[in-house]
């Protein structure tokens, strides 16, 4: 598995785990971010390697800093 595969995964678990730890849908996630659902929904399935100020809108939403999102330890 390559590199930008790894981090995908990393990201699309670790998003779906922070966004179900608050009890939020993908739905309500979309809404608080103004991103669709079906870009939310990508993210989490690893087909889309979203932007930095997209992981930035997602954090927010999520009420954790972006770093926190990104660290996969």
């Amino acid at each position: 598995m390559n590199n930008f595969a790894n981090i995908r995964e990393n990201l699309a678990k670790k998003l779906r785990i922070e966004r179900t730890k608050r009890n939020i849908s993908q739905e309500k996630l979309a809404a608080k971010t103004d991103l669709s659902l079906q870009t939310i929904g990508s993210i989490e399935r690893q087909e889309n390697s979203p932007s930095i100020e997209t992981l930035a809108q997602i954090a927010d939403a999520l009420d954790i800093k972006l770093c926190d999102l990104l660290n996969f330890d």
